[in-house]
């Protein structure tokens, strides 16, 4: 990976308008946690290319990352825009406003809309469904989290590589309810 993005540079280089080089090198970037690198090509991307969903995607991602919420959220809307029939903008979007680390701009009422339209447009995708429960649980509806996450694990299509993380989220949210009815 290190040498990935010395290898589009000179792509670059040859021919400043080739987007897809500036989105590779940003990939790259991103995998190496070079955050402000990859923000400034997919920036670069965007330019040259703006009508290009998953670039926007892509943007947001890092901005997210970064905890920039109010960035990464425009960036989400913007792909979501550009593609409406696309679930993934509105599930990224959905976990800003579930859990971004700058509590006041925490909406989890926003965030439930937001993923149950991600679900409504991908009824195939288990993990939406921990994010829907995140948003239940930031709600304080902490039943309809803990069904929601069970709903989530108990799909055969649930990624082996979450289940850990999700199991261990599963056991939280049960003993806040717990806690509640106490």
């Amino acid at each position: 990976m290190d040498d990935a993005s010395p290898y589009f540079s000179p792509l670059i280089e040859r021919n400043p308008k080739d987007w897809d080089a500036f989105l590779r090198r940003a990939e790259s970037e991103h995998a190496l946690n070079h955050r402000e690198a990859a923000i400034a090509d997919y920036t670069r991307a965007i330019e040259l290319h703006p009508d290009e969903p998953f670039l926007f995607l892509r943007r947001g991602r890092q901005w997210s990352i970064m905890n920039a919420c109010s960035r990464a959220e425009a960036d989400f809307e913007a792909a979501a825009h550009l593609k409406p029939g696309w679930a993934e903008p509105y599930n990224l979007a959905a976990g800003i406003y579930a859990n971004c680390c700058v509590l006041s701009y925490r909406d989890p009422a926003k965030g439930i809309s937001l993923i149950n339209q991600a679900i409504a447009l991908d009824v195939d995708h288990p993990t939406y469904l921990t994010v829907l429960a995140l948003a239940y649980f930031r709600s304080g509806e902490l039943e309809k989290a803990v069904e929601t996450q069970r709903q989530a694990l108990e799909s055969p299509r649930f990624p082996p590589a979450y289940r850990d993380e999700a199991t261990n989220q599963l056991r939280e949210y049960e003993k806040a309810l717990a806690a509640q009815h106490h």
